[in-house]
């Protein structure tokens, strides 16, 4: 195996250099005073003026579903999404758009391309949403498997729609190929995980799908982390059966490499037909890889391998840091910066795992 650079997030952290507030810990933050009258009634002036601009931007709204659900490839209209709904959000993301001026960038924009990421670092330290946090339908926090700081995605109920269209589409066009499957589960359902992202998705997707159990004798996905699915006993799965993994390893002290651990798979199951899955808790939408851990997109969310330093994009075959745009993020922040390596490939990225000096994450260790 060839040496690969290892590379150092200290240079891609600008929400670290004065751009936007200093970090308030939200462990430290006392309780509001009581609210008077006034107070309470300038609460509802702002509900109510909240309630109205989502009724402007409704149309919006359902253009991007409508995107979402046809599936199809359309740059020019990825483009033309991407650049109105980050003017919404720099205008109504107050930390973002202190953010963006730092930068120098402003709307209007003519290319998704020209829109910042933030970076993910960020969901941990400020709340990068465009609704109030009382009225979030859900919070979504990050594992916590590093510093205990944990991401905080709030969504209200029209972000929520959005995100299950997307999960679900998603979920169809390179898992199931359109024909829906049964799922055995190894994830904690959704009410003893209520802030976990994962254990929605997937308690969503059973939601229209049947549950087995492991010895069903009609073929279904098995959908574990792979910490669980590497501790499982060997049970040869039906024919026809799947294997979804996600997390990685994390924050544990397994060490095998992908391959060997697809082999491992395929011989204590019984199938060759592994999918790896790629989510954050931060983003509302997912990417999928085969065994040739070629990650590939869906047509509403965009992946730009970058260089940590000049933060421009790296040539195909080179490394850098994964940079997210997604149209299903309607709350918060569509351009997100992660700290995790890949190579850029021709059809979409291959995974490396954490920057250097990035803390460990992951859903694996959560759901082992």
């Amino acid at each position: 195996m060839r040496a690969r650079r290892a590379f150092s997030l200290v240079a891609i952290v600008p929400f670290e250099l004065g751009i936007i507030p200093p970090y308030e810990d939200a462990s430290k933050r006392t309780a509001p005073a009581p609210t008077s009258k006034g107070q309470e009634a300038k609460g509802r002036d702002q509900a109510g003026q909240s309630r109205s601009q989502e009724e402007v931007l409704k149309p919006l709204k359902q253009r991007i579903e409508t995107f979402i659900r046809a599936g199809l490839e359309d740059e020019a209209e990825f483009n033309a999404l991407a650049v109105q709904l980050f003017r919404v959000q720099y205008d109504e993301i107050e930390p973002y758009r202190q953010f963006c001026n730092g930068l120098g960038v402003q709307p209007p924009l003519v290319d998704w391309k020209q829109i910042p990421p933030v970076p993910a670092v960020a969901f941990k330290r400020w709340s990068l949403t465009r609704c109030r946090e009382e009225e979030a339908a859900i919070c979504f926090l990050s594992s916590g498997t590093g510093s205990g700081e944990r991401s905080r995605h709030y969504m209200d109920a029209g972000a929520l729609h959005l995100y299950r269209a997307s999960l679900e589409h998603g979920y169809s066009r390179f898992v199931e190929g359109g024909n829906p499957m049964p799922i055995c589960s190894l994830i904690d359902p959704w009410s003893d995980a209520p802030d976990s992202s994962l254990a929605y998705m997937v308690s969503t997707l059973i939601e229209t799908r049947p549950a087995v159990e492991i010895a069903a004798q009609e073929p279904f996905v098995l959908f574990g982390t792979a910490v669980a699915l590497y501790r499982m006993d060997a049970v040869k799965l039906s024919n026809g059966s799947k294997i979804v993994e996600t997390g990685g390893f994390k924050s544990t002290d397994i060490e095998i490499d992908r391959r060997a651990f697809y082999d491992q798979l395929s011989e204590r199951f019984g199938t060759n037909d592994i999918i790896s899955e790629y989510g954050m808790s931060e983003m509302a939408s997912q990417c999928y890889a085969g065994p040739s851990n070629l990650f590939r997109n869906p047509p509403w969310l965009k992946t730009r391998v970058i260089d940590p330093i000049s933060l421009t994009e790296v040539g195909l075959g080179e490394m850098g840091i994964l940079t997210h745009y997604d149209l299903a993020n309607w709350n918060s922040v569509l351009a997100i910066r992660t700290e995790d390596a890949a190579i850029r490939r021709e059809n979409g990225f291959e995974l490396v795992g954490r920057a250097a000096q990035a803390e460990p994450r992951g859903c694996s260790y959560r759901f082992a």
